[in-house]
């Protein structure tokens, strides 16, 4: 110990049945350092505590997060509103920007009011779902068995605690494993509800707080100044590969029939909009997915005019073109801005013009067999493990027939962020989708911005701030 520095700090005796120290900390503290047996009548061994000579510093027990009232009164007042109002300016206009800017406002503003925003505490140590009063009242007849034993050390005593403290492990085990199975069994993602399972084992903070950044070996601690710097990172960090290819160097087949993309009806809207799921991350409208979800009958007729204004006249709203950028730790150093990956959050709004354009180009590529075989991901029907299984059995073919097998993998990082929009809008027009479809697909690839937020926690009100800052994409 002495040879790196370190020296025990426990003296007593930390079980008391055999009178060994067994249980001790080390540290390097030049100072004393102050230590306490504390006997908390939870197992056969004592609990250790030390001082440490340093400098008192605030530790988060809680945090206040800010969100909306969803109540179902709000919710029902929100219905009356949108029930009172006709929107019918949006119908004077055959401008698809100035129509969704016009619904966006009137939307906005009775959604503000009758959702308004309040801050709840969150605490850090949050007790798990499995501990029940039951678990609660076991766990008080195991501490006084073993306060019964301590007192008076009798076989009969231990052969009783020792007896409990197994049915009591036991009753713990099997309450969280069925509390975790009923999760998963009830859970449409299970994946998800696995990993969630994991995570709430950890504290309860904030995710995506960044505190401090280094760049150019200088610590940065303004939050805005961070958040800017994030916003050139992403941006940059995508360099377009230029493209050298001219239009009549595409090897793909001109096709002469052309894609038509029929007017939206209200049931469609409707429809997508019950198949969204039910998320809690917002755009930059702030508009929740289960308030769209209530009043989809209300509102499910102006939207499908808007996208009929976007589908003749081929061009995408510009408000739901700006999405939010939020930077998530993935690994290592969190000063290090490499180690962030982006998260993009766009408008629930865009994300229902987005699937409806979706499903009709989809169709026309599935109609027409324009899709390989090999094409087993993004598509109905079919999985990664079709591709699994068809790899693994050619495979067997070849070895069966004693022929050499060769495979090369590529693992291609950030794919969908190279692909260069010239060639995309130039195949597409090649396999047929022409005049406004292509208009609009162009107009939504172009002229999209982003703004990078990031949180910082205030430590004198626990209150977490956010700043934002944006920037058009090239």
């Amino acid at each position: 110990m002495l040879r790196f520095n370190l020296k025990l700090a426990v003296e007593q005796p930390t079980r008391p049945r055999s009178q060994t120290c067994i249980d001790n900390i080390a540290h390097n503290f030049k100072k004393k350092c102050k230590t306490e047996i504390i006997e908390f009548a939870l197992s056969d061994h004592t609990a250790q505590l030390i001082h440490f000579p340093v400098k008192n510093k605030c530790t988060l027990k809680y945090w206040r997060k800010k969100q909306r009232e969803y109540t179902k009164d709000n919710i029902n007042k929100f219905k009356d509103c949108l029930k009172s109002l006709s929107f019918s300016d949006i119908y004077e206009t055959r401008d698809a920007n100035v129509a969704y800017n016009l619904f966006i406002q009137q939307f906005k503003l009775f959604y503000n009011l009758c959702f308004p925003f309040r801050y709840v505490t969150v605490r850090v140590d949050k007790k798990p779902n499995w501990i029940s009063k039951g678990i609660k009242m076991c766990s008080k007849k195991k501490r006084s068995l073993l306060w019964i034993y301590r007192r008076n050390r009798t076989l009969v005593n231990r052969h009783k605690y020792i007896e409990y403290a197994k049915i009591y492990k036991k009753i713990i085990m099997l309450t969280k494993r069925a509390q975790n199975c009923f999760k998963i069994k009830t859970s449409t993602n299970k994946c998800k509800s696995t990993w969630q399972i994991i995570n709430k084992s950890k504290f309860n903070t904030p995710k995506d707080t960044v505190e401090q950044l280094e760049i150019n070996n200088k610590i940065i601690t303004k939050p805005l100044i961070i958040a800017n710097e994030f916003n050139k990172y992403f941006v940059d960090k995508v360099v377009p590969i230029p493209n050298t290819n001219n239009k009549n160097s595409i090897n793909i087949t001109n096709r002469t029939n052309s894609m038509f993309m029929a007017p939206s009806l209200p049931t469609d809207i409707l429809n997508i909009i019950k198949g969204l799921k039910n998320t809690s991350s917002v755009g930059l409208d702030e508009i929740d997915t289960k308030i769209i979800k209530s009043v989809a009958s209300l509102i499910c007729e102006h939207l499908s005019y808007i996208l009929n204004l976007c589908i003749s006249n081929g061009i995408f709203p510009e408000m739901l073109k700006i999405s939010i950028v939020k930077p998530l730790h993935k690994k290592d150093a969190k000063e290090l801005m490499s180690n962030y990956r982006p998260i993009a959050l766009i408008s629930i709004i865009s994300k229902i013009f987005e699937k409806y354009i979706y499903n009709q180009i989809y169709q026309y590529l599935e109609k027409n067999k324009i899709l390989c075989n090999e094409q087993k991901g993004f598509r109905q029907n079919m999985s990664i493990n079709l591709a699994i299984f068809d790899f693994l059995r050619n495979i067997m073919l070849k070895v069966d027939k004693c022929t050499p097998v060769c495979s090369v993998l590529c693992d291609m990082t950030q794919a969908f962020d190279y692909v260069d929009h010239k060639t995309l809008i130039d195949k597409l027009e090649r396999y047929g989708i022409r005049g406004n479809i292509l208009k609009l697909i162009n107009s939504y690839l172009s002229n999209r911005k982003q703004v990078t937020a990031i949180t910082k926690l205030d430590t004198n009100t626990n209150k977490p701030a956010k700043y934002m800052f944006g920037q058009k994409i090239r």
